[in-house]
């Protein structure tokens, strides 16, 4: 990947800054490596905000130089003299952590998985769609690679990251245990797809998040969790049956 050009993959904007009453410009862009050490600052003081440390996973910093130009790219976004965020994907192939494996995906297509490993906005620049745009950018990126099977986990912990990913067209397919001791949705999109999978009305069911058998027994079923929805103490992930589609179809 090294020897790859990025200048088409450059997108300038405006973006809100809290404490300034003017919009700023911010450039998207494909982070270099003589910026790790901004984004792993970054990472750091995003982890320690966490109200719980298996909320959101500490990657090391060594980790994150793999995403930078080796094993995957990281989208980063410059705003304000600063990095206000980044979002990486990677290409797993055949190493052991290809996401893939968790659905489980049929090993021909293991080659066409992308995993998302790692994003996160500053509390000062949220609220500017920043995820969703840097996400879009990483999944246009995926297909130019010929990968359109996006996976990544998110923690039942975390509703608003949950959420975000199914807004972004993701659908929760497994419940597992990750990175040692963490609990993790599995999420998964096939990037040929362009319509949102419809699902049976009669197969509705909430859950709340914090209900780590039912998920994992609705999944057996094989219903899928595509929305976040409100309860009396804590969220619920909504799931559904889904409707027959061309990559359901394939995969059986």
């Amino acid at each position: 990947m090294r020897a790859e050009a990025t200048h088409n993959w450059i997108e300038r904007g405006q973006a809100k800054v809290r404490g300034l009453s003017d919009t700023q410009p911010y450039e998207m862009r494909f982070l270099e490596e003589s910026e790790l050490d901004e984004a792993y600052e970054l990472h750091q003081f995003v982890v320690s905000g966490m109200k719980h440390p298996h909320m959101f996973r500490a990657d090391s910093k060594t980790f994150m130089a793999q995403h930078i130009e080796c094993r995957g790219r990281t989208v980063g976004t410059f705003c304000d003299g600063r990095l206000a965020g980044y979002a990486a994907i990677s290409f797993p192939d055949g190493d052991p952590d290809n996401l893939g494996r968790d659905l489980p995906l049929p090993e021909a297509e293991i080659a066409h998985v992308a995993d998302y490993d790692g994003s996160a906005v500053h509390p000062d620049f949220r609220g500017n769609r920043l995820q969703l745009k840097m996400t879009d950018m990483r999944h246009r990126y995926a297909l130019a690679h010929d990968r359109y099977h996006i996976l990544g986990t998110v923690s039942p912990l975390n509703p608003v990251s949950l959420s975000n990913f199914l807004g972004f067209g993701c659908r929760v397919k497994n419940f597992m245990i990750k990175y040692d001791d963490m609990q993790r949705f599995i999420i998964h999109r096939d990037l040929r797809d362009e319509v949102s999978t419809e699902f049976d009305p009669t197969s509705l069911v909430d859950v709340p998040l914090s209900d780590r058998q039912r998920h994992k027994f609705l999944l057996r079923q094989g219903l899928h969790g595509y929305r976040v929805v409100p309860g009396v103490d804590e969220a619920h992930l909504r799931y559904g049956r889904p409707t027959v589609s061309r990559a359901l179809s394939a995969f059986g």
